[in-house]
């Protein structure tokens, strides 16, 4: 099957394209994991629209792929440091793929075994600036 662009917006009108394999008509299956879109993660199935400017823009999610995002935004720290390191061997430890689109956001894909409330845990001891991008936090905690 095909790959290709999709576009997402997010809440701030930021835009940001995400690889996904063609897998029907109007049917991908996203290959990675957003900087910046809430509420879809790496191998949710997307429906899509193609636009009149001939770009794929992101429509709905039509099947979850039971992953989850979290993201970690490195403005006091970068990978290469003592705590990038750290963080990295960690999500590494707990089976979690990462992925750095965004020079400024660390992009963690959290299969379905693993423990979100593990992460976030760490990601607080750590004392780094850290959210729940799928799913939101609301989704987990409530409104708390």
């Amino acid at each position: 099957m095909q790959q290709e662009q999709i576009e997402f917006l997010d809440n701030e009108g930021r835009k940001e394209l995400l690889s996904a394999t063609q897998t029907g008509e109007d049917l991908y299956r996203l290959d990675g994991t957003p900087a910046f879109a809430y509420e879809v993660s790496c191998n949710d199935l997307v429906r899509v629209a193609r636009g009149d400017d001939g770009q794929l823009r992101f429509v709905e999610v039509v099947e979850k792929s039971g992953n989850r995002t979290v993201r970690v935004l490195l403005n006091r720290f970068n990978l290469d440091s003592e705590l990038g390191k750290a963080i990295l061997a960690f999500i590494a430890e707990l089976g979690c793929q990462h992925g750095n689109a965004n020079a400024n956001v660390l992009t963690i894909t959290a299969p379905p075994a693993v423990d979100l409330q593990v992460i976030e845990t760490r990601m607080v001891e750590y004392g780094v600036w850290w959210e729940y991008a799928d799913p939101l936090w609301d989704h987990i905690h409530g409104n708390d």
